[in-house]
């Protein structure tokens, strides 16, 4: 009799242990969420098509510009849900080619067809609980040197890097072709046309000349350039 009453308690505590250890299935509307994530992550058109004619007809125009937009960020990485009803999912993801953080809402009809009334993408701040770890200063330049060479490899950079502190260069490397046809590498020398990115490098030259004094920026543009042609 005991040994029928504690194989009667074992099979009861297995049954208990079971059911916790059971996964819980997700709202719909998170699971729509994921399920787009992977859609999109797949960076396949006819995936991410499909998904979007099922759920999100009125954003199968704009499949391209997604697909253009995954191989821009490599995709995202599902990182926290924050908010999770039957119709109503919001959520944390990480691009994969950044640090960048954005926070995707998706609401859904309640109806059995599950179509996704609203879809939001937003970046956002990196959130605290998710801060970067501090780096040393030689596993920094470690860690540097490492992304561009992943990046080279997936075709994502070509150019030249330098770090330097105090006067002193800690890290300078080039990779990539200054010219693919002949395949001639970048050097560290090599010039690049880089296009309205001298807009910045003008900005913070003026401003360096207002923080030495030697010009305002009230002043009138032709107080310098008197001899401008307009």
């Amino acid at each position: 009799m005991r040994k029928n009453t504690c194989l009667a308690v074992l099979v009861v505590l297995l049954a208990q242990f079971s059911f916790a250890q059971a996964p819980s299935t997700p709202p719909v509307a998170e699971k729509l969420t994921k399920d787009w994530l992977a859609a999109f992550n797949s960076g396949d058109k006819a995936t991410l098509q499909a998904f979007l004619e099922k759920y999100r007809p009125s954003d199968v125009s704009h499949v391209d510009g997604l697909i253009d937009f995954y191989s821009r960020t490599g995709g995202f990485d599902f990182e926290k849900v924050e908010e999770s009803t039957p119709t109503h999912c919001a959520a944390l993801v990480k691009e994969k080619n950044s640090d960048q953080f954005a926070r995707i809402v998706i609401d859904i009809e309640p109806d059995p067809q599950h179509k996704i009334a609203k879809f939001e993408m937003l970046a956002i701040p990196r959130p605290a609980e998710f801060a970067i770890p501090r780096m040393s200063q030689k596993d920094a330049v470690d860690a540097l040197g490492k992304q561009l060479e992943r990046d080279t490899q997936t075709d994502h950079f070509s150019g030249a890097a330098l770090v330097a502190r105090n006067g002193n260069i800690l890290f300078e490397q080039a990779h990539g072709a200054s010219n693919r046809e002949k395949k001639i590498p970048n050097q560290v020398n090599t010039q690049f046309r880089i296009g309205s990115m001298n807009k910045m490098f003008t900005a913070v030259c003026i401003l360096q000349l207002v923080q030495a004094r030697k010009i305002q920026l009230s002043d009138p543009f032709g107080k310098y350039l008197s001899d401008y042609a307009n």
